[in-house]
């Protein structure tokens, strides 16, 4: 009786080794099982689908209360290193090209209102006028608008604003009060730019005029009346 019962106890230590030996099959599995996982996910991000992430990257600029962001790398299991403009970080002057953009757009004066910018440093922005010849201001009405957040940004960053203006027919100048169109053009822009300082609150010493000694014509207009609806402002930002 007794002999039975010690090799029960002896079957069941033998039964308790073996399971405790094989217990590293279980930590072998999981490890298996997360490797697996984690090639999945490597072979599911291996090739980067550009519509997807442009939707993904406008929700989070929505999010931030941004219209565009500005440029990033972003790692392409096929080819390397991709460039998205969507997330490259931009600069103060681009942001404002941006907004000054929508503006327009929103109030759809892109008659009256043009905005180009110059590698990525130099925002132009080019306003039909009337009357500057006579040193009246006659601005657009919906121009306000682009002003005002011109005037923002220069709040938060300072600008350095250049003015001047492009006035058919300089040959006209009175060439007894004025040396020169580069004198007249000059002083026709300060003009301006008191205004625009004193209306939209911008320091005057942000401001710059320039003076032009010849019409530019833009296109290939002849008639006195082609040339005549040309006679605009010229501002260039950059950033001080």
């Amino acid at each position: 009786m007794e002999n039975k019962r010690r090799e029960r106890r002896n079957k069941k230590k033998i039964e308790l080794e073996k399971d405790m030996s094989e217990r590293w099959l279980l930590t072998y599995a999981d490890m298996i099982t997360l490797l697996l996982g984690l090639f999945i996910v490597m072979y599911s991000i291996s090739t980067v689908d550009m519509g997807k992430l442009k939707a993904v990257a406008a929700i989070i600029r929505g999010g931030f209360g941004l219209d565009e962001v500005g440029e990033s790398l972003v790692m392409d299991g096929k080819s390397g290193v991709i460039q998205d403009k969507d997330l490259v970080p931009k600069s103060i002057i681009y942001r404002l090209f941006e907004r000054i953009q929508n503006t327009v757009k929103k109030l759809l004066i892109p008659d009256k209102v043009q905005v180009q910018l110059n590698n990525k440093e130099e925002l132009t922005l080019t306003i039909s006028a009337s009357s500057l010849g006579e040193g009246k201001i006659k601005l657009p009405q919906e121009s306000d608008e682009v002003f005002i957040k011109l005037a923002e940004v220069d709040k938060d960053v300072p600008l350095e604003i250049i003015i001047r203006v492009q006035i058919p027919y300089l040959e006209e100048a009175d060439k007894e009060v004025f040396k020169n169109n580069w004198a007249f053009t000059a002083y026709r822009a300060s003009l301006l730019a008191k205004y625009i300082s004193n209306k939209y609150k911008i320091p005057q010493s942000r401001i710059t005029v320039q003076g032009v000694y010849e019409f530019q014509k833009i296109g290939s207009v002849e008639t006195l009346e082609e040339i005549a609806n040309q006679e605009r402002v010229e501002i260039l930002i950059r950033k001080k």
